[in-house]
């Protein structure tokens, strides 16, 4: 084990962790991010958890805390192995961060915005409960009781993150391709030294599109800067985001009803 930390010490030389401030203390919010890798542990068959913190602005992004374990608990499925590293991510790295923030600013009402990438997962926080999952026992239930008081809060923001952008993705398991490993390393502003010589790549990291492909959202918050849907629509909308990154409002087809 330590040839192969000493070894990974030495091909890793060039990568650097980066960030950068634009904005005014005002203007950043704390973004949480929380994942969870399903019954990774072959012999154990428990799942691993994973979370990263991060404060982010318009011009702005600053990593501030991560965190990687293994669960306590075996889960039966990826919903629950998600609200049991929800849980961990909020009562170790985001609150504490949270009450801090509020403080400094001198204002309880800002925000700590959770992302997820598990629809379910996030139905269930919403709700409080899933017919789906009546199996669920003290451990889990508690944590999805715990779960949903807390996102009933108003400085709490859950929000469906698309897995491409989960950038706690890298802290739940191992990664054998290289353009992977580039890419989520990439997401926790680790970089290599070369890339920060391209100018174009600068551009892209530096002005990041929409993280949020919408869909399950508590509060219309899924893209700040997009316009408010009609009022007239026959049903429930969302926000998407195109290949070429752009924001497209989406309705769903109305039910009809059949006589």
């Amino acid at each position: 084990k330590l040839h192969r930390l000493v070894s990974y010490l030495n091909e890793t030389k060039n990568l650097r962790m980066i960030g950068w401030i634009a904005d005014g203390h005002s203007e950043l919010v704390l973004d949480l991010f929380a994942d969870a890798d399903f019954a990774g542990c072959s012999g154990a068959q428990r799942s691993a958890s994973g979370a990263f913190l991060c404060l982010k602005g318009p011009h702005s992004c600053f990593g501030l805390s991560c965190l990687s374990k293994r669960q306590g608990c075996v889960s039966l499925s990826t919903p629950e192995a998600e609200i049991v590293a929800a849980s961990h991510a909020l009562r170790h790295i985001g609150f504490p961060a949270l009450e801090l923030w509020q403080h400094i600013n001198r204002n309880p009402d800002i925000p700590l915005v959770v992302h997820e990438d598990n629809k379910a997962m996030i139905s269930v926080c919403l709700s409080g409960k899933n017919p789906t999952m009546r199996h669920l026992k003290r451990t889990h239930g508690v944590q999805v009781a715990w779960l949903a008081e807390q996102f009933d809060r108003k400085d709490i923001l859950l929000l469906y993150e698309r897995s491409v952008r989960m950038s706690a993705d890298i802290f739940t398991k191992a990664f054998s391709d290289p353009l992977k490993w580039q890419a989520v390393c990439e997401l926790i502003l680790v970089l290599d030294e070369a890339r920060l010589q391209d100018q174009d790549f600068l551009t892209s990291l530096l002005s990041p599109p929409p993280s949020l492909s919408g869909g399950v959202s508590k509060r219309s918050l899924a893209l700040p800067n997009a316009p408010d849907p009609p009022n007239d629509l026959p049903s429930k909308s969302g926000w998407h985001i195109e290949k070429n990154k752009n924001p497209v409002c989406v309705v769903k087809d109305p039910l009809t009803m059949k006589t």
